[in-house]
């Protein structure tokens, strides 16, 4: 009799282990695995509203980035965070550059490491025509091609 009441109780132990171990694994695997999201997306305006100014500032999501028309008629936005360590960049007229002030990255024009520790070129977004607008979404362009033409 002594055993049957081991047994029980050791059944009744794992059996609450078990119930106390499937919700932990759950959040668990809930927290490593990162959350679905759809890439952030910002109406820059009327295309002949972006192809009539110089530059056109806009924030996607949590970040800021600048939206050129091009001589060759495409349109391009190019991310206003620094590729080191994610601070914001400015334009400077003067120099005709993109400067970091955290850490001295230089940018040129086109977005391209002139100096400092930057990695990486500024990164280009994608720019997509949507019923007459200018839409910045917060990924790459297509296929990689930096100055895509907004498609239909």
């Amino acid at each position: 009799m002594n055993s049957s009441r081991r047994s029980t109780l050791s059944r009744l132990l794992w059996g609450a282990a078990g119930a106390v171990a499937v919700p932990v694994a759950y959040v668990a695997a809930r927290f490593l695995r990162p959350p679905v999201t759809e890439p952030a997306r910002c109406v820059a305006g009327s295309i002949e509203k972006i192809r009539s100014q110089p530059t056109t500032l806009v924030r996607v999501g949590l970040n800021d980035a600048v939206v050129q028309p091009m001589p060759d008629g495409t349109i391009r936005a190019i991310s206003l965070r620094c590729t080191h360590t994610g601070c914001p960049v400015h334009w400077v007229d003067a120099s005709r550059e993109f400067h970091c002030a955290c850490h001295g990255g230089r940018f040129d024009a086109e977005g391209r490491v002139i100096a400092g520790p930057p990695p990486r070129p500024l990164q280009r977004l994608r720019v997509e025509e949507i019923g007459g607008n200018v839409v910045v979404i917060d990924e790459p362009p297509v296929d990689g091609v930096p100055d895509e033409p907004p498609t239909a």
